[in-house]
């Protein structure tokens, strides 16, 4: 105990000794509030993730009896119809439907606001990582067939992701790639089917993953118009081309979703944007997040919020490496080996986020209690601020994101 350690430490003579002692008890009550917070912390997000569970389970249920409710509905008003799960509803219903018909209010009503997503995903994280609450029962794995047209790295995180979270198996996998080598690779690696041919790997697919460079990407689109049976899903993480384009290369009404993944999906921390086409239902994007989410965090937003993704998540990384090798080099500066320098600071980004990502949590708020009064951080904050770093980020995202809307207008 801290009373038995304090009992047996000699103790040291004179007034230094004194000024050691009280530091030495100083740290040792330092470190037990920090493992007392730490305590506080862990159970926070325990608690989180069990609320986080019963909103599904709610989620569920409510699913459940809307799937029961729609046929009844169906069966009274005729000029509605049911596809795929979905209500179609014809614009003059949804214009004369009275507004206290309860079915104006509840099946005729917009889609509502997703905004709490940033809410129930900010544990994603911290609840997967540690495995599913007591209780909890994973999602059933993916019954459709996957197939990835390109198999380059981002293609390669999705496979290893798909695989390792257990949403999809190796069997139901298969990858278009003209290189051998990469060919022979992923199926050393994964144990998936791969082929040099677009049409072969695409036949019989139910959904489609376009993972080429956009430079070839209306080659892919004519090879898929061959194949691409009736019902597939179309999903393309090709930057830059937009939903227009891809609806144009391919047979009328196929369904397709477009996406901006970014490179931390390699190691299982990515963030992605999906934004779904003309006729994409909401089950087409609630296959996609379960496909993105096995490699981060998803959020659904409309194409034209894309290229601010792009701005912002897209090309975050490349901003936050920079800041990593920048705070690394102050370190050197200062004394540090480079290697320790580069370890701190990549560990207190990762840890900072981590922090960032708390429900409630609010960056000012974290960095407020990391800046004493008089202190050696709140002195480092304000040379921040006297350089312009809060200016050249927000015009960083800015820069990133007109320049996208320029590839994108390009490419169409």
């Amino acid at each position: 105990s801290d009373v038995e350690g304090r009992r047996h430490r000699p103790t040291p003579r004179g007034a230094f000794g004194a000024e050691v002692e009280h530091v030495a008890l100083a740290a040792e009550g330092a470190q037990r509030a920090t493992m007392r917070r730490e305590r506080a912390f862990e159970h926070r997000v325990g608690e989180v993730c069990a609320r986080r569970t019963q909103h599904l389970e709610r989620g569920r249920a409510l699913a459940s009896r809307r799937a029961e409710q729609l046929p009844r509905l169906v069966a009274t008003e005729p000029r509605v119809s049911l596809r795929d799960g979905d209500l179609i509803v014809p614009a003059d219903v949804r214009a004369t439907a009275p507004s206290g018909d309860p079915r104006a209010s509840s099946v005729l009503a917009p889609p509502p606001d997703r905004s709490d997503d940033l809410v129930k995903t900010a544990m994603h994280l911290r609840c997967d990582s540690a495995g599913p609450p007591p209780g909890v029962i994973k999602p059933p794995p993916m019954t459709e067939t996957i197939a990835f047209m390109g198999a380059g790295n981002m293609a390669g995180a999705l496979i290893e992701g798909l695989i390792r979270a257990g949403v999809a198996s190796p069997g139901d996998i298969v990858a278009s790639e003209p290189r051998d080598e990469r060919r022979a690779e992923l199926e050393a690696a994964h144990g998936i089917r791969t082929s040099a041919d677009n049409v072969e790997a695409v036949a019989g697919a139910d959904v489609v993953v376009l993972s080429v460079k956009p430079q070839i990407i209306d080659d892919v689109l004519a090879d898929l118009s061959e194949a691409l049976t009736p019902d597939a899903l179309v999903i393309s993480i090709a930057a830059g081309v937009p939903l227009a384009r891809l609806e144009a290369g391919l047979p009328p009404e196929t369904r397709v979703i477009r996406t901006m993944p970014n490179t931390p999906a390699l190691v299982g921390a990515g963030a992605t944007a999906l934004a779904g086409g003309t006729h994409a239902t909401g089950d087409d994007l609630a296959l996609a997040r379960k496909l993105f989410d096995a490699v981060g965090i998803t959020f659904v937003v409309g194409e034209g919020l894309i290229d601010a993704v792009s701005g912002l998540s897209g090309s975050g990384p490349a901003f936050v490496y920079l800041f990593i090798e920048a705070l690394s080099d102050g370190g050197v500066e200062m004394g540090l080996p480079r290697a320790t320098a580069l370890a701190l600071a990549a560990q207190t980004v990762r840890g900072a986020g981590a922090m960032a990502l708390a429900p409630g949590a609010h960056p000012a708020q974290l960095k407020d209690q990391v800046t004493s009064p008089g202190g050696t951080t709140i002195a480092g904050v304000h040379a921040l601020e006297r350089g312009g770093l809060r200016a050249a980020v927000m015009d960083a995202v800015k820069a990133a994101t007109e320049r996208s809307r320029e590839l994108g207008g390009a490419t169409r």
